[in-house]
């Protein structure tokens, strides 16, 4: 399993520097960068040697799902996602998280099952697009302080039935696994749609894992080895001070590896 960290530029070479695997980044970030800092970012990573191999933050900040106009919605979804997943993949990136919890937030009065099926409905243009690009879209079940829809691996499945598209999975988040309080056998029960992977202490500070947070992260560590997931992780805590909390972090990622 290749082990990487959330990281935006200006910190690149310092997550080279330490060992680990890949840096995943943001997308609406990527998608909206001017051809100049393409040329830039793109030069940066090629000569630190490094991947950037995953990206999150998956919606600019500001855009809504369930707005009144859905086709206009939808018609802009896919032009973005057409041109961000382009982008994503001339940075390397094979894998799209889909957190974003206030575009996802469902309004007063709109009815469950209209939500679930207009979200599944972006999904599926997300996976349609995301395919013709090669990048994989991950749904990210949120802890419920960051949005009122979908905040386990049991209510993300349930959409990935409904999208029936093989680019749209899941991301399993430790975190937010724990905040959730889902079993833990339902990583196994879900398996098949688990497509990429985040870990911050499973503590309510959401902090970097130190080696004293060992023990408790090999449990998911475990229970990932056990459905033969073996392709990344993320580190994605809220940061302190980011080299310390990388260097911290580090001796608990290598045991995913």
């Amino acid at each position: 399993m290749k082990i990487g960290v959330c990281a935006p530029p200006q910190f690149w070479a310092a997550v080279k520097g330490k060992g680990f695997d890949y840096v995943e980044w943001n997308f609406s970030v990527i998608a909206n960068y001017t051809e100049e800092q393409m040329a830039q970012y793109l030069a940066q990573k090629d000569e630190l040697g490094l991947k950037v191999l995953s990206c999150n933050g998956f919606f600019p900040g500001g855009f809504f799902m369930f707005g009144e106009d859905r086709a206009q919605i939808e018609a802009w979804t896919r032009e973005y996602a057409r041109a961000g997943f382009a982008r994503a993949a001339q940075f390397g990136a094979d894998v799209a998280v889909m957190g974003s919890g206030y575009a996802r937030n469902i309004p007063e009065g709109m009815d469950i099952a209209e939500a679930k099926e207009r979200f599944a409905a972006l999904m599926r243009i997300l996976g349609e697009e995301g395919e013709n690009a090669g990048v994989r879209v991950a749904i990210e079940p949120l802890q419920q302080k960051e949005t009122n829809f979908l905040h386990t691996l049991q209510e993300g499945a349930e959409i990935c039935d409904m999208v029936a598209h093989p680019y749209v999975g899941l991301t399993l988040d430790i975190f937010h696994f724990w905040a959730g309080g889902e079993p833990l056998e339902n990583i196994e029960k879900y398996k098949h749609y688990v497509f990429h992977a985040h870990l911050a202490r499973p503590q309510a500070d959401r902090k970097a894992p130190t080696e004293a947070d060992t023990e408790m992260c090999l449990v998911y560590r475990d229970a990932m080895r056990k459905i033969g997931y073996d392709n990344k992780i993320s580190l994605e805590p809220v940061y302190g001070d980011f080299i310390t909390d990388i260097t911290g972090a580090y001796p608990v990622m290598k045991h995913f590896r």
